[in-house]
Formats: C-alpha cells, structure tokens, sequence
C-alpha cells in the first residue's frame, strides 16, 4: 500500500524499487508560500531515503539508483521543499547536497540536529566542491559525506545500508 501526503501546491511522483506512477497535482500555494510549484516525490516507508539535491539529473539519477538498490525514495529540489516534506514525513536517512540556492543544505543540516524528530535520523552530504572543510561538516551532525563526481554508487549503497536495512 502506498501512503501519499499531499499538501497543496504540489507536483509528485512515486518512485519504488523498479515501480513508478506519477501524480500530477497543482493546487493553490503552500503554507506561507503561494504560487509556488513545490517538486518532490513522496513514498512512506520505514526505509525511505530523501534525496535533497537542486540539480535535478543529480537527484534523480540518485534516487533511481537508491531505489533498483530496494530503497524506497522521496525527492525535495531545495531546503523548503525538503521541509515541506518532513512537515508529514519521516525518512530513515537524508542524502543532502551541501549548495544550493537561497538555503544550502548546511542549514537544513542544522535545522534537523535542533529538531528533537530529526535529530538521529542519518544525513550523508554529498557536493561537487573537493574544498569543504570535514571536520566541521562532522561536527555540524553529518553522518557521512560523498563528492560529486568522485562517488561510486557501490560505496553510497554500502553506506546507506549501514543506517538503514533493505526491506
């Protein structure tokens, strides 16, 4: 059975192990953003990775390679969608791209270590830039970091299933 939430103003599709529909659906605005498209996919499952990424064939060849791997998947395409998304659910694990525009993804990272629902769930960065100080990503909360480009699909598996079981 699949679980969607719908909030308004929102685009989704289904992605799962080899499985995908799509919904299509534009409603009026979003809480206290109206006029926005918000542009993620939803599937509840207690193994659902959210994939955070603004570059879209970044995200989405990801999620497609988190899900042939047996993982559910959901993707935001920027920090409000994301949050919009853990608004109604909660993912066991967040892959989350370090820039992006207006918010990075330092601040949702943030975000989530003083959000007592959030706190434990795992957070793998991952980004294009080979300059980024680890030791502060670390103590900023990040369970683990990925360079774009440098990443073998392989390893990223390897390290998802180190949080998170396939079903």
């Amino acid at each position: 059975m699949i679980e969607l939430a719908v909030p308004s103003g929102s685009h989704f599709s289904v992605t799962r192990a080899g499985l995908r529909n799509s919904l299509a659906s534009v409603i009026a605005g979003f809480e206290g953003c109206p006029g926005k498209d918000y542009d993620f996919i939803v599937l509840r499952s207690n193994s659902t990775i959210l994939v955070v990424d603004d570059d879209e064939d970044t995200r989405t060849l990801t999620a497609e390679f988190i899900s042939s791997a047996g993982y559910g998947c959901a993707q935001a395409d920027s920090v409000v969608t994301a949050q919009a998304y853990l608004h109604y659910n909660m993912p066991a694990l967040i892959i989350l791209d370090y820039h992006m525009p207006m918010v990075d993804g330092i601040e949702l990272l943030k975000w989530l270590r003083t959000d007592p629902r959030f706190k434990k769930v795992p957070v793998l960065l991952v980004t294009g830039d080979p300059a980024i100080d680890l030791a502060h990503v670390h103590e900023l909360g990040a369970n683990g970091f990925f360079l774009k480009g440098g990443m073998e699909w392989e390893d990223l598996v390897a390290e998802i299933g180190r949080y998170v079981p396939v079903k």
